[in-house]
């Protein structure tokens, strides 16, 4: 018996860009917006599929943003997008 294997993607951005980046990921790459998710009446993410994958873009908790674990990987040159207006 073979199980098919699929593969989802989680992109953080900057908290409050969710929208800017799923519609630069709609507009660039063809995903198409399935459901979002808000907490507090604030939206939080977008869920997309881009081709046969699930895609969530969801915001970077800005706490975090602020005092980066030492655990947790650094930003380095690449991990932040800036989307085209």
């Amino acid at each position: 018996m073979t199980e098919a294997i699929s593969v989802e993607f989680s992109l953080f951005v900057e908290h409050g860009r969710e929208r800017e980046a799923a519609n630069f990921y709609a507009a660039a790459f063809g995903a198409q917006e399935v459901d979002t998710y808000s907490i507090d009446g604030v939206l939080a993410g977008v869920v997309m599929r881009l081709w046969e994958m699930g895609v969530t873009v969801a915001g970077s908790n800005p706490n975090r943003e602020k005092e980066p674990s030492s655990v947790l990987p650094q930003k380095t040159w690449g991990c932040q997008h800036d989307f085209p207006a």
